[in-house]
């Protein structure tokens, strides 16, 4: 559907900027027993190759279209040539580094609350999430700056053809209250800044980056969470329909004016 709809696009205007939008994320191990690298590097097959690959190298992973087994003669001729049209651009929505264990081997634990494994991954039955780490967004994500900057790097390196890059989301919820008409984000301004340093890193190492989208502007309906996850810039109260710009959204006016992090 994305190269015939690039295909259209570009019969109806040749001067359009076209890119398309992933949302990859790191595969790491964290906690025990340690998740095993045969089990990451299937988690990164499918989590982040399977797209990259196609998109740049018009040619789909061979381990994870092994692992898919039957499924992959579902990719008919013609396919790949089709999905892997010239980007002018690439969007990545990072969030944080998808983390693992591995099972705990005692027979005695098997299927035991905490000790299932993760099931969203075709391939993979021998990890499980990694417990919450104590540096984490109030949604439990965690904080994972250096992620970040090792997956923009990791692209650039991986993939001599990826086009311009823009990180089309990053941010992080946290429900702060409004008291006597402020919003202190404090926690939401100390998390842009590291992501923001790692984002100057990569830049530095070599990445071609040409914007970035803080997500979002204000809090607003997150899905599955509803209302409960606050993403936002300007704090929104949802029975009055009051917006409040936290202290975030005033200091981030100062790092979009400045092109740059203070100081």
């Amino acid at each position: 559907a994305h190269g015939l709809a690039v295909d259209a696009m570009r019969a109806e205007r040749n001067d359009l900027s076209l890119g398309i939008v992933i949302n990859p994320s790191l595969a790491r191990s964290e906690g025990e027993p340690p998740a095993p690298a045969d089990a990451l590097r299937r988690i990164d097959g499918i989590q982040n190759r399977w797209w990259f690959d196609a998109l740049l190298t018009g040619q789909y992973p061979a381990d994870v279209m092994e692992g898919f087994g039957a499924l992959a003669d579902a990719v008919l001729p013609g396919d790949l040539e089709q999905i892997a049209r010239p980007l002018d651009w690439i969007g990545l929505n990072c969030y944080f580094d998808s983390l693992f264990s591995g099972l705990d081997p005692d027979p005695a634990q098997a299927g035991a609350p905490g000790n299932q494994p993760v099931l969203s991954f075709p391939t993979v039955r021998s990890v499980r999430p990694a417990p919450v780490r104590a540096e984490h967004t109030d949604m439990g994500w965690p904080i994972t700056p250096d992620g970040f900057r090792e997956l923009l790097v990791r692209l650039h390196h991986d993939y001599p053809d990826l086009p311009p890059v823009y990180v089309t989301e990053n941010g992080c919820a946290y429900d702060d209250p409004v008291v006597d008409g402020v919003c202190d984000d404090q926690r939401r301004i100390a998390f842009l800044t590291r992501y923001l340093t790692a984002l100057r890193a990569a830049m530095d190492d070599g990445v071609d980056v040409r914007g970035y989208y803080q997500w979002s502007l204000f809090d607003n309906f997150e899905w599955a969470f509803g209302y409960d996850q606050r993403f936002g810039l300007v704090h929104v109260d949802f029975d009055t329909l009051t917006r409040t710009p936290k202290a975030s959204a005033h200091w981030y006016r100062g790092v979009v004016a400045a092109n740059g992090l203070p100081g």
